[in-house]
């Protein structure tokens, strides 16, 4: 009970933050968002790893760096970015594709994995959801005005590609790593903030401060430390059904703060992209370990702790 409670509470928490993007962009610019998140949750990791005593090993820093701008430099700030012009709603359905993602760059990335036609048929399934949902606005608006929804993709890769790239820091404890990656992160981005962000000229309404406390405090702190847990205690396979509770809630909570009907097309592609990665996760098909782990998303922190 104790492990489901957790998952769940990942899934909502980690669902929740296209609502506080969208509330928190009404004031404050979508680079100090991402920088703050950064900031505050790297805060938070290192305040746990010190109750905890938790120490790592020296080195790995360069991919510590890297994995840091593709985990969530990236990812914060286009997700961001790009809920300017994207509802939450339609956030949460793309970034549901992640899984989908790391199954075609883990090839790519991880030696002695292959592309299996299961894995691809999978993959354009729940990219056949997503073309699904945006298909009307293409025939009537055209690609140029998706510039937001494609940068919300491209984190979505983005986070893909550093998931497989923390496959090579295994022996780093979980909790240390995302602390670590975390903020490195907010060293990347609060230099961006300060010469490219615009600072509110009013101070923003506690909505939005409120928004922004909010996402890193828990969307960029808590929920690593509670994932991380899950892993430990769980393994990674359990922990990956965080995937279809993240879009799952989004779409949900996007649906009870706007207290408005969402259109029907919005539930059947998350239906077919949580379809598809649910279809390829009933038999894993890469051949090696690693690769087979990648297909859990997320837990890709550990594959066994």
């Amino acid at each position: 009970m104790k492990s489901l409670l957790i998952l769940i509470a990942c899934g909502v928490i980690w669902g929740s933050q296209y609502i506080f993007n969208a509330a928190a962009l009404a004031e404050v610019d979508a680079l100090w968002i991402a920088a703050s998140r950064s900031t505050i949750g790297a805060i938070f990791l290192i305040v746990v790893c010190r109750l905890l005593k938790l120490e790592r090993s020296p080195g790995n820093w360069p991919l510590i760096a890297l994995i840091g701008l593709l985990e969530a430099t990236v990812p914060f700030l286009l997700v961001a970015w790009g809920q300017q012009t994207t509802p939450p709603a339609f956030a949460a359905v793309i970034t549901g594709t992640n899984p989908l993602i790391t199954l075609l760059l883990a090839p790519l990335v991880l030696a002695g994995t292959r592309m299996t036609t299961k894995a691809v048929v999978c993959s354009l399934i729940g990219f056949g959801g997503l073309l699904y949902l945006f298909w009307p606005q293409l025939q009537q608006q055209g690609l140029t005005e998706f510039a937001g929804s494609f940068a919300i993709l491209v984190a979505a890769a983005s986070f893909a590609l550093s998931l497989l790239l923390v496959k090579r820091l295994e022996h780093l404890h979980p909790i240390v790593l995302a602390r670590d990656v975390i903020a490195v992160s907010a060293l990347q981005l609060l230099p961006m903030a300060l010469i490219w962000g615009t600072v509110p000229v009013e101070m923003p309404s506690l909505t939005s401060v409120g928004s922004v406390l909010y996402l890193g405090v828990f969307c960029g702190g808590l929920v690593y430390v509670l994932f991380m847990t899950l892993i430990m205690d769980k393994g990674p396979t359990f922990a990956s059904f965080s995937n279809y509770l993240v879009p799952t809630v989004g779409v949900l909570l996007s649906m009870l703060v706007a207290d408005v009907a969402l259109d029907n097309r919005i539930f059947i592609s998350l239906l077919i992209i949580i379809g598809s990665i649910y279809l390829y996760q009933l038999d894993f098909s890469f051949n090696s370990k690693s690769a087979k782990s990648t297909a859990n998303g997320l837990g890709e922190f550990q594959e066994e702790k």
